[in-house]
This record gives structure tokens, C-alpha cells and sequence, in this order.
């Protein structure tokens, strides 16, 4: 039976042709291409939409080494010289997949969102913690990056830096975690997928999404090189813009309004 799902893979097919078709002299990898349509496709959509086109050889495909494991290669059937190409995209992704390199993503998005939420007049209670006023999470060894609070109000924040979502079941037992503690839920990363991001609301949770992966300053220049080379959505701000601080405080206002209704 032809489902719903399916139509959206003969979808993300044509998309993906039509990308490779404009850019004929690049070669792509998978999880570039995912994130290059994810504002039409989840992730998983365009990779079993880019499997089979590799499967039925309308699309190139090769499977390269990496530093951390394999990637699977993607280009234009008519591109001949393609090795060059695929040598830097090997080396960009070698350099932002570093072990080293993936902690100071983390760590510096942490900072950008410590900062955040002082300039947005959130108390701060705890950090990486798994306890909130004497109840503690017992069922996994999972903490919350941030535990704040803000008009009467306390929030579990876990931060994400990657290109890729986080981790399915991750993702829903840090809201279980949120609701065992009694706290709100806020995710603050680059992007999530929309049923997610439904889940999350409907369990009276935010999501904080920031849309670009975030390079400490010192690494603005391979940030603006990725970006462009690579059409990967990377920025090196010194801190959270303030715009992106007032849609958490609007969240928490609003919040604060349905609680007081409730009440």
C-alpha cells in the first residue's frame, strides 16, 4: 500500500536530483544533503530517498573513510573528475568531526546559552544535574545540561551544537527526566524535526532552535569556508543574538500566563 511516507521519498528524490543537477561539479555527503533539505524533509526521508537513487544508478555513490568511520558520497551522474572534490569534502568533514573539535562545539554552545539565559534574567540553580529540590532522577545515568528558573518557574535546558538531531531516545527521556523533576523541558539546539518539536510542545515544552550550528570566534574562518563550500547552515557569533533571546522570554511570559490560569 502506497503511504504517505513514500510519497515524501519520490519527493525528496526529485529534490535531490534537482540539487545535484545545479550543482554538477560537487560532490555531496549524506548527512550535507539531509540538512540542506530539512526545511522540506526529515532527515531520515532523504536518506532512504538517497539510498535508493545511489540503488537504482541514478545518482553516484562511493563510500569513504573517515576519522570517526564511513561516509556515504553523493554526485551528478555526468561529473567525471570528481576526486579532487571529494578529497576536501573528506578533509572539511575529517576537520568538524574531530573528537576534540565536537567537544568544543558542545562546550561553546553551552557558554553561548549560559550567557543567553543570564542576559534574559533567568536564575540559575544547577548544571549538569539530575536532581531538582530533593527529587532525583534515578532511572538512567542522564543529567540536564542547565536547571534555571524564571517568574516562579523551573526549566531543565539541554544543549545541542550538531548538524544532525539529537538522539530519538534521548530526546524523549529528557522530557520524561523534565516531568519526573517537575521542571519544563527546553531543547536548545540547531534544529529538530516538527512531530518532535509537537511532542515537545504538547508535553508544555520549548523549542529553542538556534537553526545554525554555532563555531567558537577563533574558528570564524573555517565556519565561513563550510559555508560556502560545503551550503551548511554554520555561524560564529560572539553571543546569542538578542532576538533569539526574546522568543525564549516571550515562551517563558506566555508560560507564566497559562500557569496563572491554571492556578
Amino acid at each position: 500500500m502506497w503511504s504517505r511516507e513514500d510519497s515524501k521519498i519520490e519527493k525528496a528524490k526529485e529534490d535531490i536530483l534537482k540539487l545535484l543537477e545545479e550543482h554538477k561539479r560537487q560532490v555531496f555527503y549524506s548527512r550535507q544533503i539531509e540538512v540542506i533539505l530539512e526545511q522540506s524533509y526529515y532527515h531520515w526521508i532523504t536518506n532512504t530517498a538517497l539510498r535508493q537513487l545511489a540503488i537504482d544508478n541514478k545518482i553516484n555513490f562511493e563510500q569513504c573513510n573517515i576519522v570517526t568511520g564511513k561516509i556515504n558520497c553523493y554526485w551528478h551522474k555526468s561529473y567525471r573528475y570528481y576526486k579532487n572534490d571529494m578529497k576536501k569534502l573528506v578533509d572539511n568533514v575529517n576537520y568538524f568531526s574531530d573528537a576534540e573539535f565536537t567537544r568544543g562545539l558542545g562546550s561553546y554552545a553551552e557558554l553561548l546559552v549560559s550567557d543567553a539565559l543570564f542576559r534574559g534574567g533567568f536564575t540559575f540553580i544547577d548544571n549538569n544535574s539530575n536532581n531538582y529540590r530533593g527529587i532525583i532522577w534515578d532511572r538512567s545515568d542522564h543529567d540536564l545540561d542547565f536547571i534555571v528558573e524564571k517568574n516562579d518557574i523551573a526549566f531543565g535546558i539541554e544543549v545541542k551544537n550538531k548538524l544532525s538531531y539529537i538522539e530519538q531516545d534521548e530526546f524523549y527521556l529528557k522530557i520524561e527526566m523534565c516531568k519526573y523533576l517537575s521542571i519544563v523541558p527546553i531543547f536548545a539546539c540547531r534544529m529538530l524535526p516538527a512531530n518532535w518539536i509537537n511532542d515537545l510542545y504538547n508535553e508544555g515544552g520549548f523549542s529553542w532552535i538556534f537553526k545554525y550550528q554555532l563555531y567558537p570566534k577563533n574558528e570564524q574562518k573555517k565556519a565561513l569556508e563550510i559555508k560556502k563550500s560545503m551550503m551548511l547552515p554554520v555561524d560564529s557569533p560572539e553571543r546569542l543574538y538578542q532576538g533569539t533571546i526574546d522568543r525564549l522570554n516571550n515562551y517563558v511570559n506566555q508560560k507564566g500566563k497559562i500557569l496563572s490560569k491554571n492556578m
